[in-house]
């Protein structure tokens, strides 16, 4: 471990408890207990048997584990460790220690942090460094710098463990913004840069890993006009050099703005991204509009993952009639890749759906969706070849209609529920090897005492799939029930299932129970069983397999 990572990671907290930090708020030192300790130590012991089949797990095992928080002030360290038969492990705060103590508009952040200024700039991605954020009023101004990415240097001896050599990335990003309920602006920005002296060259060039670096600016724009009225745009431009060993070149028209903080090269590309929303809500018509539009390999070293290469349009409206008991949801989504004109064949998706809910009285509703999804190609910098053309769609039905009847002493519930889906492929040289049709159908009753603390459930479900191998029908029936005793210290509960399909047969039966002692002790002991008859040894092998488990459990 990097010893420089401790050093940090102590020198935070002992500024943090000297100085009586609270994560949350200064104002609230000398008002609250200054310790508090909380967590959940727990126990587990599993038997375990099979007959007709290879042990697919230890015939026993034992697990010891814990979580346990200390909070000084409102300063959590969180404390875990666990053991068991296989496997030992214990973990302390200081790996991921990090702290952000506050007082009235001006926050700290210390050691492991994830802000997010922007979805394009800095997104969530953790950081160890130290940074501050202050917002007075209306204005805002953030800023952190440190480790993005920790280096890993690879054992060349080690030939078991396979590890793919990263270089060490550091960085800082800023943002400085203005906002009140009408309207806001917030620009934003990150440079990040990976570190060349923490790999050996040997062993980069060996994984094929080269040393990057990257530039990206932003800009938020939020606006008001109504209270049920809102408009947002969220934009960036990134320059991503991937490799800043090559050589440098002149500044072109595009990347002159980045030319003092980042010096372009060969291995240089300027990429942007786009976003923006508006939204309408109305207690009886609603809209959320879309546009997205993200270049190909769009990369912030902010965000842990961006979606390129897409560009989208998408509309959800929505209805709500007759007191709401009658609402219409609907969504069209429209997008396409191969932005740049550089891919083989350009791939369109459009994505219809709508969902009517109808609730005429408390004790009846129904839910109807109808949806689909088709995709096609078309020639990009080569036709398509007809054998190989992707022209799909995915049409789905639902019909889920409900029933329950509620008095002082049991709830009834009745749950139906049907869906028809099929892929459709209009490429007949393609359609007999990927053409199905499925149809899903299941029926739930659920009693429930009210005043006896008991539930019962049953249900039974259908599946028909039809595909290049033929008709698959199977049937699935279970039965399952709970109940709570002297007052809810002992609960008990059980289920059985079984599964009949053409070739196979599979029955499950589960039996447990849970003892609290007050509000820091509970014993539970579960079984479970499994037995398979199957035709084919290979694919529906036929065996009887037993679990059991006994555990413990302290909370404080």
């Amino acid at each position: 471990m990097n010893i420089a990572r401790y050093i940090i990671a102590t020198t935070f907290l002992i500024l943090t408890l000297g100085l009586h930090l609270n994560a949350q708020d200064l104002e609230r030192v000398g008002k609250e207990s200054p310790v508090k300790l909380s967590g959940a130590i727990s126990s587990r012991l599993v038997g375990y048997g099979v007959s007709g089949i290879e042990n697919r797990r230890d015939p026993f095992s034992a697990l010891v584990a814990g979580n346990v928080t200390l909070d000084l002030y409102g300063l959590q360290l969180p404390f875990s460790f666990s053991w068991s038969t296989q496997d030992r492990s214990f973990s302390q705060p200081f790996n991921q220690f990090g702290a952000s103590p506050q007082y009235k508009w001006a926050t700290a952040h210390l050691g492991y942090r994830n802000l997010s200024f922007s979805p394009y700039t800095l997104s969530g991605h953790q950081m160890l460094g130290a940074g501050v954020e202050l917002m007075p009023g209306d204005f805002r101004a953030s800023f952190i710098a440190g480790e993005l990415q920790q280096g890993v240097q690879v054992d060349t001896a080690d030939t078991l463990n396979i590890v793919e050599p990263v270089y060490r990335r550091t960085g800082y990003a800023g943002r400085l913004g203005y906002g009140n309920n009408g309207f806001s602006v917030d620009l934003s920005f990150l440079k990040a840069a990976d570190d060349t002296t923490s790999l050996r060259n040997t062993i980069a060039e060996n994984a094929n890993v080269r040393p990057g670096e990257n530039l990206v600016v932003g800009a938020t724009f939020g606006l008001k006009p109504a209270n049920n009225l809102t408009f947002k745009i969220d934009g960036a431009v990134s320059s991503y050099t991937r490799d800043v060993r090559s050589d440098s070149i002149a500044l072109s028209d595009e990347a002159e703005a980045f030319g003092d903080v980042i010096t372009p090269r060969a291995s240089t590309q300027i990429y942007t991204a786009l976003r923006a929303d508006a939204n309408y809500y109305g207690n009886v018509f609603s809209m959320n509009a879309n546009y997205t539009r993200i270049d190909p390999d769009y990369q912030s070293m902010g965000a842990y993952y961006t979606s390129g290469d897409v560009e989208s349009v998408s509309i959800a409206p929505s209805l709500a009639v007759a007191n709401r008991k009658l609402t219409f949801n609907g969504s069209f989504t429209w997008g396409h890749d191969n932005l740049q004109g550089k891919k083989l064949a350009t791939t369109e998706n459009l994505s219809p759906s709508l969902t009517m809910n109808w609730s005429p009285s408390a004790s009846f509703g129904i839910l109807l969706t109808g949806s689909t999804q088709m995709i096609s190609q078309s020639e990009g910098t080569l036709p398509v070849n007809d054998t190989t053309r992707l022209h799909q769609q995915t049409p789905m039905v639902m019909v889920a209609p409900r029933y329950m009847i509620t008095d002082t002493t049991f709830s009834h519930a009745f749950f139906l529920t049907a869906t028809h889906q099929r892929l459709l492929d209009n490429n007949t040289f393609t359609a007999s090897y990927s053409e199905y049709n499925t149809t899903i159908a299941s029926l739930s009753y659920t009693l429930t005492g009210l005043k006896s603390s008991f539930s019962v459930t049953g249900s039974l479900t259908g599946t028909r799939m039809e595909n290049l191998a033929g008709e698959q029908i199977t049937t699935s029936v279970s039965l399952g029930g709970s109940k709570g005793l002297f007052k809810e210290k002992l609960g008990l509960n059980g289920s059985i299932s079984a599964t009949l399909g053409e070739n196979s047969r599979t029955v499950a039966l589960g039996l447990g129970g849970i003892y609290r002692t007050g509000d820091h002790h509970s014993f539970n002991l579960n079984f479970s069983t499994v037995s398979a008859n199957g035709s084919d040894e290979i694919k529906n092998s036929t065996f009887t397999e037993y679990t059991g488990i006994a555990g413990y459990a302290y909370r404080f």
